[in-house]
């Protein structure tokens, strides 16, 4: 018997459960199918009531039962003694319920379904209609200032946590950003970080796991008009050089009603503050019923009213009002920006001009204090528009210039400026530099992924079907392309995923792709949202490098063109180089740690000592990101290669390979070597002047799956294509003995007609001899005792890899007859920590001589890792371990053939191959006696008749057998 659950008893429109559920006795050796049957009778009961009311307002409340109850009834308490009603029902229930309350104070309402154990309870807090609440104090003017650079609200892999020796933190209760920046600031770090309402954490890096979709507008433990960032997200502030300010101002303006009331957002822990916040982009903002906000633009459809209609406090703070029922708290909202121009980089004694550009549109003059450091100190009052000051510095050094808004008393900016020496000559100009001279030192950085970048799309419309652990898209592109997907993408959390398809796929904005990968912050991978796809193409190879030029003074003005730039809080100069070739650029620059700059010209203002750049980058402290004057600058060479060959020809056909450069530098000179797998190796010097088109002709003299490769010499790109060679039938001219070569052979043989074994008398004329009588053209000794015949040869190549053919005859020590028995191997993975563990690498013919067997008792993978080899050999009885130096000999893997299977494998290694010493049996003279001939002759004839009647007697087809015997008996004549 079973249980299952549903609103049908028969089976099939049902779920099954555990028998418990039904307490049900399992009834053996029936033939109908027992149930226990339970009728569940649900319900719910749900009462909706204000939170606020006034005294002897009416209370309307909406009380909802659902219920399959034929009938019931229902109890409503109002918490006022003899206040109590019954309600009588049957089935669904659905009505308004109404009460007004005489006094003020806190009450609660409770329902109870009767003889059901169901009670609801709302609590109603009433207040009297002609007086503000006690706690409540004066409106005032509302600020949303931010004392350092607010980055972005980002999400959290884990990284910031309290034992991450990376990081200085501190918790508490009293947590707010200016708390928490203060903090950071004291201990010289670079970034504050706010997370968890209550957590901050002082950081030189951020942003690794991206922007996230989600908000990170959770309460300070110590505000309720702030945000202190969420259990997974948070929000980051960059703490120095801050040279734009942005101050959103909520002015009160009493209140307010309308005829009809807008129905707001609901916000649970609602304030003033707190609805500027989110209503920073409107006009105006109107706060009601405690907990709504509502953003608006034009106010012409709200009527001032009584202050005394605007008594409820604020849910997320007491102290605040927020408007009243159907009146609201009304604020019009204003926005103030400051912006300091001015350089970084200036000369002792030069005058400079420091200009604030104020943009407001609240009417009202500011009063600023600017301190520039060397006790020079201004009051600039009644400031209304663009204000600029002459500036000079006496001494050398780095200066803090703090620009203080007096009225409220809070740091507005604090840009830095460096000073050098007033005779420093940096007369180098762009008219002057070459991509060719003036290069600092060797420094070169290569972006080079593997597969072609196929774009950032929205991760939801990306369907993917395999997905591993792997750390960046170099690897990603690898380990998919060894499981047969051509697409791939790795995802910040550590993740590849690999698909041969796709759906249809949403184009995302790039910023959803500038993660950084796991372990690894020198690539950007797939974020939360956004998928960064690669198509594997192994014909067309792309790669970005990035040449350092120098240390170059950074830009004075606050808008260049021909110039974007991007914060990245994990920078390095690797990063800033994907990103402006993505975005087409021609030179990547990094400033000050974790500024990119990209721009299509060097700014005409000379390069510095190498010196002046000295700044660490946040996310590669091994890297230098220009400096507070400075910038690094790299130029950038986006390349392509891609290399087209047939992919199937015949054994000496001509054929062409075309292969295709693009770079965006001229008048550069590269090397390309190509390399047709056959020890064929063919180089190419070029002066590109665009793109270069070359049409390389080749023809194979051996057959087997070549793999032609195309190299850029100086870099890590290459190119390749596979190409399978048939075999074509073409005769060598033999030697005066007949001897035409050393050939391999192997499963399928092609000596395999006829075979016999000589342990004692095998010779290559012997062999000739007999293979002639038998109408072969061609004799094969092997083994120094086997004889074969056939009418082709040269399927798999000649002999080569360090093989030949070395058996004596058995019957003539002086000849060579052919090679001894060779077995392939089946090479694997056993590296654990590459991406291709446990994968086959190639068949092959390796030398074991050296190497311990090990029999397939244990698992030869596992064996292999745990001893710390990278590679598992596999063969028929045996498997060997081994590091990259495993040499290999004979049969390599253009042309082996592994069809042996065992017990760990489904290949390991293959049956016997073996050397052939080939021969020419045309034209060769016997020298038989004709006594012998007479007597082989009638020998013969006998044979003949004698397996004539055998198969006469047994009556069956044994053409084959017989034809086999006969020879045998033959060859065994002629012998003798």
């Amino acid at each position: 018997g079973y249980c299952f659950c549903g609103n049908q008893i028969l089976p099939s429109l049902s779920y099954r459960i555990p028998n418990s559920y039904c307490d049900l006795n399992c009834i053996e050796d029936c033939y109908s199918f027992f149930m226990k049957v339970t009728q569940i009778n649900s319900r719910s009961l749900e009462m909706k009531c204000p939170k606020r009311v006034l005294v002897n307002q009416a209370v309307v409340c909406e009380l909802i039962l659902f219920t399959n109850i034929e009938s019931y009834a229902i109890i409503i308490d109002f918490g006022i003694e003899n206040n109590t009603i019954i309600l009588n029902g049957t089935n669904e229930f659905n009505e308004k319920i109404s009460f007004d309350y005489p006094e003020k104070g806190t009450y609660s309402i409770n329902a109870s379904l009767t003889n059901h154990q169901m009670n609801i309870q709302c609590v109603i807090n009433v207040y009297e209609a002609n007086s503000s609440h006690s706690n409540i104090s004066k409106q005032k003017d509302l600020y949303i200032h931010e004392i350092a650079t607010l980055s972005g609200c980002f999400y959290d892999k884990e990284y910031f946590k309290e034992t991450n020796s990376e990081l200085y933190s501190i918790n508490s209760l009293n947590m707010t950003p200016e708390f928490c920046i203060s903090y950071c600031q004291k201990n010289n770090f670079s970034y504050a970080i706010l997370k968890s309402s209550h957590w901050c954490f002082c950081s030189n890096k951020y942003g690794m796991n991206g922007l996230t979709p989600s908000s990170c507008n959770c309460l300070c433990s110590g505000s309720s008009d702030e945000y202190c960032g969420c259990i997974n997200n948070y929000l980051a502030y960059k703490l120095n050089n801050k040279r734009f300010d942005f101050t959103v101002i909520g002015s009160y303006l009493g209140c307010f009603t309308a005829n009809i009331f807008p129905t707001g957002k609901h916000i649970p822990y609602n304030t003033n503050g707190i609805c500027l916040n989110f209503c920073s982009r409107s006009n105006y903002m109107i706060t009601y019923g405690s907990e709504y906000c509502y953003c608006f633009d034009t106010i012409n459809q709200f009527n001032r009213t009584n202050e005394n209609m605007c008594n409820l406090p604020c849910t997320g703070n007491s102290t605040q009002i927020c408007g009243g029922f159907e009146h609201g708290s009304l604020f019009k909202i204003s926005n103030v920006s400051l912006t300091a121009n001015l350089p970084y980089y200036i000369k002792a004694e030069e005058q400079f001009n420091f200009e604030l550009i104020l943009q407001s549109n609240y009417n009202s003059s500011y009063e600023y204090l600017v301190d520039f450091g060397d006790g020079d100190i201004r009051d600039l009052s009644n400031v209304t528009g663009t204000l600029s000051l002459e500036k000079n510095y006496n001494l050398t050094g780095l200066y803090e210039i703090r620009v203080t808004f007096l009225e409220n008393n809070y740091l507005v900016l604090n840009p830095l400026i460096f000073v050098d020496e007033p005779n420093y000559n940096y007369s180098f100009e762009q008219s002057n530099l070459s991509i060719y001279e003036n290069i600092v030192n060797s420094i070169k950085i290569e972006i080079n992924e593997n597969a072609e970048y196929y774009g950032c799309f929205l991760k939801a419309s990306v369907g993917f079907s395999i997905q591993a652990p792997v750390i960046d898209n170099f690897k990603c592109s690898t380990y998919c392309s060894k499981r047969s997907r051509i697409y791939s993408y790795a995802h910040t959390a550590g993740l590849c995923f690999c698909a041969n398809d796709y759906n249809t796929i949403v184009p995302e904005s790039l910023s959803k792709c500038l993660c950084a990968c796991a372990n690894t912050l020198s690539r950007f991978c797939s974020c939360y949202e956004g998928a960064r796809m690669y198509k594997d193409s192994n014909n067309l190879a792309q790669i970005t490098i990035g040449q350092y030029l120098g240390c170059f003074i950074n830009t004075n003005s606050i808008n260049v063109s021909n110039e974007i730039s991007i914060n990245f809080g994990f920078l390095s100069n690797d990063l800033c180089i994907q990103y402006c070739s993505l975005r087409n650029y021609l030179y990547a620059s990094t400033t000050r740690g974790d500024e990119c700059i990209c721009s299509n010209d060097i700014v005409k203002l000379g390069i510095l000592n190498e010196t002046y750049c000295q700044h660490k980058c946040k996310g590669n402290v091994s890297q230098i990101c220009g400096d507070i004057p400075s910038k690094s600058v790299y130029l950038l060479n986006s390349m392509s290669m891609s290399l087209v060959c047939i992919s199937k020809i015949r054994q000496y056909e001509e054929f062409k390979c075309f292969l295709t450069l693009k770079s965006n530098l001229l008048l550069d000179s590269y090397e390309i070597q190509v390399d047709f797998d056959d020890k064929d190796l063919r180089k190419y010097d070029i002066t590109y002047l665009g793109p270069v088109n070359l049409t390389i002709n080749k023809t194979y003299e051996k057959v087997g799956v070549f793999t032609v490769r195309a190299y850029l010499i100086g870099t890590s790109m290459n190119a390749n294509s596979k190409i399978e060679v048939e075999f074509v039938f073409k005769e060598n001219k033999a030697e005066i003995n007949g001897f035409i070569g050393c050939y391999f052979d192997r499963n399928p043989f092609e000596f395999k007609d006829l075979t016999f074994v000589s342990e004692k008398n095998m010779t290559n004329y012997e062999c000739m001899s007999i293979c002639s009588m038998y109408g072969y053209n061609f004799s094969a000794t092997f083994y120094g005792n086997t004889c074969s015949c056939s009418n082709k040869y040269g399927s798999y190549n000649s002999a080569g890899n360090g093989l030949s053919c070395n058996q004596n005859c058995s019957g003539k020590r002086s000849e060579i007859c052919g090679g001894e028995a060779y077995n392939s191997q089946t090479i694997y993975d056993s590296n654990t920590s590459s991406i291709t563990y446990t994968f086959k690498v190639e068949c092959t013919t390796v030398n074991v001589s050296s190497l311990i067997g090990y029999s397939y008792r244990i698992n030869p993978i596992i064996t292999c890792s745990s001893k710390g080899f990278s590679y598992t050999i596999a063969s028929n009885n045996y498997f060997y371990c081994s590091n990259i130096n495993y040499s290999n000999f004979g049969l390599d893997d253009t042309i082996a053939f592994c069809d042996n299977t065992c017990h760990f494998f489904p290949e390991c290694g293959s049956s016997n191959y073996r050397l052939n010493s080939v021969y020419d049996t045309r034209g060769i003279f016997i020298l038989i006696s004709p006594i012998s001939i007479l007597k082989y002759s009638t020998f013969l004839k006998y044979v003949d008749n004698f397996l004539n009647k055998s198969q006469e007697v047994l009556k069956h087809p044994m053409d084959h057998v017989l034809r086999r015997l006969k020879q045998l008996l033959s060859i065994a004549l002629l012998l003798l």
